[in-house]
């Protein structure tokens, strides 16, 4: 199954920003928009991980979803040609369970835009489209330190559980079977 394109929308209440999808022709912009990230929010995104630039390969990946298996949408300003403010993307698990389409999730959102509904607004679209394609379970690993990631996912119905990798990490999950048609529709 495919996941639905997301189509182009103004968001409300954020000064011209649009929902696209993340294309191939958007290297640069997610170049930038990584770069632009505090080391804060790199550290939240990377679980940790080193504030490494990503190659040119890894920014290639980043901006060509594999139809079917990946998903990505970003947040643009100046309704779609300006830079990311944000980007959500989810990949299916290659370790699936039984009759059950899982994937893994993550967004970010760039520090200036923080708290202005532009996290919720990309999760939320997200999560439709998870649900279109089927998808049962939609996991994400999130940082116990990253506060308002872990109430955001609460708030839009993701269960935090203890993380098996340890106590650095907590477990977030949504089951969209429960949910029906999409909870929060876009």
């Amino acid at each position: 199954m495919n996941a639905p394109a997301p189509s182009s929308a103004l968001l409300p209440d954020t000064a011209g920003l649009v929902l696209r999808p993340v294309v191939s022709g958007d290297i640069e912009r997610e170049r930038a928009f990584i770069a632009g990230l505090s080391a804060q929010s790199r550290y939240f995104r990377r679980l940790g991980a080193a504030n490494h630039q990503p190659t040119a390969e890894r920014l290639a990946r980043l901006t060509r979803p594999i139809p079917g298996r990946e998903y990505a949408v970003a947040a643009v300003d100046d309704e779609g040609r300006g830079c990311f403010i944000g980007v959500a993307r989810y990949a299916l698990l290659s370790m699936q369970t039984i009759g059950l389409i899982e994937a893994e999730m993550a967004a970010v959102v760039t520090d200036a835009w923080h708290r202005q509904g532009v996290g919720r607004q990309l999760v939320q679209q997200a999560i439709a489209a998870a649900g279109a394609q089927g998808i049962a379970i939609l996991h994400g690993d999130i940082l116990t330190g990253n506060i308002a990631g872990i109430a955001l996912a609460r708030s839009l119905g993701f269960t935090i559980a203890p993380h098996p990798d340890g106590a650095s990490l907590r477990l977030a999950s949504l089951d969209l079977r429960s949910q029906g048609t999409p909870r929060h529709p876009v």
